[in-house]
């Protein structure tokens, strides 16, 4: 597979939470690391900002460690349901992309010492929570 049909992303080649070598078609999704607080004195508002810099790059993490190629779920193939509970996305679910690895290492075009995990194009989703898409349950506060 040609490297203009994927994309590159990450420098880890491991999922952060299971610690398991990502192979070709794990599912995974992207996490991030929160920068500081920072607050704004003309709106009174605390915002979290995302920092990255040029070797920070996210993170990711199988859907399901115990299942990492979503194997034992039958994949409908639409992006209308969520790829975990198969249960259709509503308009006021909470979701996340999930990406499907095509390579797990990979060289960056531009620069050889780029390494990084190559995704391909196909984008599914997932709710963050199945049991309950959303989040009638949690006190988080979403803007």
């Amino acid at each position: 597979m040609s490297l203009e049909t994927h994309h590159i992303d990450n420098r880890m080649d491991r999922c952060a939470v299971c610690t398991k070598r990502l192979r070709d078609r794990d599912r995974v999704v992207p996490s991030y690391v929160a920068g500081e607080l920072k607050h704004h004195v003309p709106y009174q508002s605390e915002v979290g900002l995302l920092i990255f810099h040029a070797e920070d790059r996210p993170f990711f993490v199988h859907v399901n460690c115990f299942d990492p190629t979503l194997a034992e779920a039958p994949l409908k193939p639409s992006i209308h349901y969520c790829i975990c509970c198969q249960l259709p996305l509503g308009p006021r679910h909470f979701v996340h992309p999930v990406y499907q690895v095509v390579n797990p290492r990979v060289v960056g075009p531009n620069d050889p010492t780029d390494l990084g995990v190559a995704f391909g194009e196909r984008i599914h989703f997932a709710h963050i929570d199945c049991k309950d898409p959303e989040h009638k349950r949690t006190s988080a506060l979403i803007l």
